[in-house]
This record gives structure tokens, sequence and C-alpha cells, in this order.
């Protein structure tokens, strides 16, 4: 029995570090894709309506809805590895019974809840993607807004063949 609780403790461990991996992953990527589309912003802010402004504000779109998805799918992983970890858990509660472990996280869940009765209901994945989201809208928005100054779309009307 002792061979087996030191697996499953060493098992743990490890999905521990995996679930640690996908969430300093997202963060890393999130944080990056923050600071670029930051850049991008400040610039089309600063530009004249033209080519380059409505290239940057699509790309803008793109990197918002790149990250919607990497971060979908690291929170993916990192349940994966959460749910791993509450099964052998489940086992070592089963190999031991007297340590109670099922039963005292439910105790800690219950006081977490009433605790945090708001806060808790909120998924840190879901506020993750809401800046991604909000990245896309925001290059929407700039797309919208270059697309329809007077200016460009006279100049590209002009550039246009006679066919069109």
């Amino acid at each position: 029995m002792a061979d087996e609780k030191d697996f499953l403790l060493h098992m743990i461990q490890e999905q521990w570090a995996q679930a640690r991996q996908s969430e300093n992953q997202r963060a890393t990527l999130s944080n990056f894709i923050i600071v670029i589309a930051s850049a991008i912003t400040a610039f089309l802010v600063k530009i004249k309506p033209g080519k380059e402004g409505i290239s940057l504000s699509i790309f803008l779109i793109f990197l918002g809805a790149f990250g919607a998805l990497i971060c979908a799918k690291l929170y993916e992983r990192f349940y994966l590895h959460v749910q791993r970890i509450g099964r052998m858990m489940e086992r070592l509660d089963q190999l031991f019974p007297n340590a109670q472990v099922c039963h005292l996280e439910e105790i800690a869940d219950k006081r977490h809840k009433k605790r945090f009765r708001i806060t808790s209901k909120i998924r840190i994945h879901c506020l993750w993607m809401i800046i991604h989201i909000t990245i896309m809208v925001i290059g929407l928005v700039c797309t919208y807004v270059l697309l329809t100054q007077d200016n460009f779309i006279g100049a590209v009307t002009k550039q246009l063949p006679l066919c069109w």
C-alpha cells in the first residue's frame, strides 16, 4: 500500500506541475498579446487613415481571436490535469479513509463559497477570454472607423478598376 500511496503522490505532483505549466503559458502568451495589441492600438491612434491602418486593425482582430483560442485550449489542458488530480485524491481517500481527504476538501469548498459568494462564481478563464475578445472588438472598431473615413474610401475608389 505504501508503494501505491507514493506512486499516487508522485502522480499528483506531476499533474500539478502540468496544470501550473498550462497556466504559466496562458499568462505569458496573454501578456505578450496584450503588449502587441497595445502597441498596435497606440499606432492606429497616431496614424492617418490608410492601408497600413486597415491591415493592422485586421491583424488586431486575428490577434484577439488567436489569444481567445489559445486561452480556451490551455484552460482545457489545465482542467484535464485538475480532474486527474481529483480522481487520484479519491483513490488516496479510499486507501486512507481516516485521513478524510475528500471530506476536508468539501468543507473547505463550502466555507470558501460562503465567504466569496459572488466572486467564487466567476471563472478566471472567462476573465482572460474577455481580455482577448476585447482586443478583437477594438480591432473591429478600428477597422470600421478606418473604412468609413471619407478620405480613405475616396482614395480607394479612385484606385479601383472601372469594372468594379
